[in-house]
């Protein structure tokens, strides 16, 4: 396992498009460790303690990238983990525990940068990486949603939560969303 942040973090891409694997690992292996995997059972089975980052395809052939997520998390795996679809989120995205969404497509000097900041969590206590999973759900629909998202009461259902855990930390930590928190201080 590498230093968090460092460049030196094992990845594990995964996608059912062999060519997507391919670019993806050429954008990152310079500096990384990069395994791969083209279907959410090859996943399943690459995932170790020595992964310190996924970056997973969401729509996948027998096994969903949604699927694999789940299958994660109830294996108490909390290695960060990056959805990169091309699939316009929805407020179904609200129900996954992922640290991170990208839409593709995925341009190279974007995705090292994202793996850093993804493998920076590590060692973060739960509130702050529940904190950074909200975050992203929102940065995420208020950029992609088709929409106005804060018409949906899962939308504010996110804020309030967002809302809740900013006031558990006594400094929220850094994350790549950008004024995603603004206005959430109460009044």
């Amino acid at each position: 396992m590498g230093a968090p942040g460092t460049g030196s973090d094992r990845v594990l891409v995964v996608d059912d498009q062999p060519g997507l694997v391919n670019l993806y690992r050429v954008f990152l292996e310079d500096s990384r460790d990069v395994r791969t995997a083209t279907s959410g059972s090859e996943a399943l089975e690459a995932v170790d303690e020595t992964v310190d980052v996924v970056l997973l395809d969401r729509r996948m052939g027998a096994i969903s990238g949604d699927e694999v997520l789940e299958e994660l998390r109830s294996r108490e795996n909390d290695v960060p983990v990056a959805m990169v679809s091309a699939v316009q989120p929805d407020v179904d995205v609200l129900e996954l525990p992922f640290d991170d969404y990208i839409v593709k497509p995925v341009e190279e000097p974007f995705l090292p940068e994202r793996v850093d900041t993804l493998a920076s969590y590590d060692g973060l206590d739960e509130t702050a990486r529940q904190y950074i999973r909200y975050a992203a759900k929102k940065a995420v629909l208020d950029a992609e949603y088709v929409g106005d998202p804060t018409k949906t009461d899962a939308y504010q259902t996110v804020v309030a939560r967002l809302r809740d855990l900013r006031e558990q930390l006594a400094e929220p930590p850094a994350h790549p969303y950008d004024g995603v928190d603004d206005g959430l201080d109460p009044d």
